[in-house]
């Protein structure tokens, strides 16, 4: 049997994740391309609990949903076979990652492959990068991060995506919404040095995603570990006069079975007084395959603007039944609180190809929704994705049927074409009387043309019911993950309005964020990172933020690092408001 249509049905049938975790899915082969049945992995890692084990299928297929974001290894073995390790796969939230794994019979000649990340991709900004290129001016928080995406634009009164306006835009934290319900932007703020990663999903959104017909924003915290590490943070900015500090704390209550974080950052700024940040999170696995994680988060503030946010999320395999379920309660000073609950079921399955089932429920004081999903992959050639959502908002029904078709061209996962159509309902507003919804059409082509770096085109069309807004939408990009020391994002984004047109629209927005960090010797780093904008809607408006940091090794534990931050090095106007070129230096004690 040959290798590549296997791969191809493995890297295309990746389906969507759940939002505080990602996964691994592959193929073990041997030296002559020949699926390898019944090979055992053994994944192990700094993020996860114990280990996770799994066994591949006739097929060679194997499949490791449910991973906290990090790097993990995988210890393959098989009767017959040279047993052997692969390092170094990493895992990003709500995404797959796709290996290739090479067995041969002669013992002690076994070689794994490096793993390829799939050209399906999704932009997401990892801890590691918020601390080689800057995001945000007085507040960096997590949201900024999420504006290395392609398209999206911020604007008042928030962050919209191409084609919708910021209250289309929906925001999550370790799966829970903080998104405020009555203003629709976003409620919590989190301070970067709490987040572990933030991801950022546009169209097509799978059907088990509702409550946004524009972008998806999701952060997850920091986790705990079987090592205990933590860190002291300051930083302070000229204009606006900020001043920001604190300091987080994890590690093992036991080990393997429950870990704790904690941290805590008071911060001043000039004219808003002083406030606070805080997050807190335990892991707890009290059985082999079944985990609960409770998180509290927030921004209590000292004015209408703050929110805290409590969270508990379940995840279990039982017998080959993957289960979620989540709860969580989100309180604003405003007064606008919401109390959220939900929980889905599901299975990954070889027939006349492979599937990942799902289906699941949620609900909170204004809305009540069910949905259900597959995604199969046929003649391990194409994949094509189903699914269908039930949302009940404030009164109003509505129906959104899901589909995709997604074809890797070029085999390996190396490529992939798709088309994909939607249906996307808007927040209802308290006084509604009638229900509005998005239909979408997209479709778009990406490749990896060396290594992990993928050029993509995408092309997206809405039309909005009841009113007439159109919107067409073409993006072309290139990105890189942060590897072998540098990452690369670039994307230039070009967009047509008819009908009700917004106030503001963004015909051309320019993205380009990248950071490279240069080992001066054993003990000693310096890094460089650069984010730039630019936005054509009246006129061009530019923004250059660059940063450069010092990264001393004191010792096998203790880390020192210095950054000093030029915002707006250009000096012009950024977002229709013109902020006067300024610094920021930071500094923190890790260990």
């Amino acid at each position: 049997m040959r290798l590549a249509p296997i791969v191809a049905a493995v890297l295309l049938a990746a389906g969507a994740r759940a939002q505080t975790a990602g996964g691994i899915s592959g193929v073990v082969v041997d030296e002559d391309g020949a699926p390898v049945a019944r090979a055992v992995l053994i994944v192990s890692g700094p993020p996860l609990q114990g280990e996770r084990t799994a066994s591949t299928d006739p097929s060679g297929v194997f499949d490791l949903p449910q991973l906290p974001p990090g790097a993990y290894s995988i210890d393959v073995h098989c009767f017959g076979y040279a047993s052997f390790t692969q390092e170094g796969v990493a895992v990003h939230l709500a995404s797959t990652t796709q290996v290739m794994l090479r067995m041969l019979h002669e013992p002690g000649a076994a070689a794994g492959r490096r793993p390829q990340p799939s050209a399906i991709s999704m932009p997401v900004v990892t801890a590691a990068q918020m601390e080689l290129i800057p995001y945000g001016r007085e507040v960096r928080s997590f949201e900024q991060a999420a504006l290395a995406a392609p398209g999206l634009t911020r604007l008042a009164p928030g962050i919209h995506g191409p084609g919708t306006l910021a209250d289309e835009t929906r925001f999550v934290v370790d799966g829970i919404d903080v998104t405020d319900p009555d203003r629709r932007v976003l409620a919590t703020r989190l301070l970067q040095n709490f987040v572990e990663e933030v991801a950022v999903r546009t169209i097509p959104l799978a059907a088990e995603y509702g409550r946004a017909s524009g972008a998806l924003i999701s952060a997850v915290t920091r986790s705990g570990g079987n090592e205990f590490h933590g860190s002291v943070f300051a930083g302070a900015i000229g204009d606006p006069r900020a001043i920001e500090g604190g300091f987080d704390l994890g590690g093992p209550l036991l080990r393997d079975r429950l870990w704790f974080y904690g941290g805590f950052a008071p911060e001043f700024v000039d004219g808003r007084g002083t406030d606070f940040q805080y997050a807190g999170k335990l892991s707890w696995r009290f059985a082999d395959d079944h985990s609960l994680a409770l998180s509290a988060f927030g921004d209590p503030g000292s004015n209408r603007s703050g929110a805290s946010d409590f969270s508990l999320r379940y995840l279990g395999d039982a017998g080959g039944l993957r289960l979620e379920g989540f709860g969580g309660f989100h309180h604003s000073r405003s007064g606008a609180d919401r109390l959220e609950a939900g929980g889905s079921g599901g299975a990954f399955l070889a027939l006349a190809g492979h599937h990942r089932f799902k289906a699941g429920v949620e609900a909170d004081e204004a809305l009540g929704a069910a949905f259900a999903q597959d995604s199969w992959a046929v003649l391990d050639l194409f994949t094509v994705d189903a699914g269908v959502r039930y949302e009940r908002q404030r009164g109003f029904d509505l129906i959104m049927p899901r589909l995709g078709l997604s074809w890797d061209f070029i085999g390996g996962g190396r490529s992939r074409a798709y088309a994909a159509y939607g249906r996307f309902g808007l927040p209802v507003p308290a006084l509604a009387t009638e229900n509005a919804y998005d239909e979408v059409f997209s479709g778009g082509a990406q490749v990896q043309v060396y290594r992990d770096l993928v050029a993509g085109l995408d092309y997206t069309h809405r039309q909005l019911t009841p009113l007439q807004r159109l919107y067409d939408g073409v993006c072309a990009s290139l990105s890189k993950p942060l590897s072998d020391n540098y990452v690369l994002q670039l994307s230039y984004t070009r967009s047509w309005w008819r009908g009700e047109t917004p106030l503001v629209a963004e015909p051309d927005v320019i993205k380009l964020d990248a950071g490279y960090a240069y080992e001066w010797t054993a003990r000693t780093t310096l890094s460089f990172g650069a984010a730039f904008r630019a936005i054509r809607s009246s006129g061009w408006e530019t923004d250059l933020d660059l940063r450069g940091a010092f990264v001393y090794q004191l010792s096998s534990t203790y880390r020192l690092s210095v950054n000093l931050d030029v915002i707006n090095a250009l000096d012009r106007t950024v977002a229709l408001i013109e902020p006067p070129i300024t610094a920021r230096l930071g500094g923190s004690l890790s260990f």
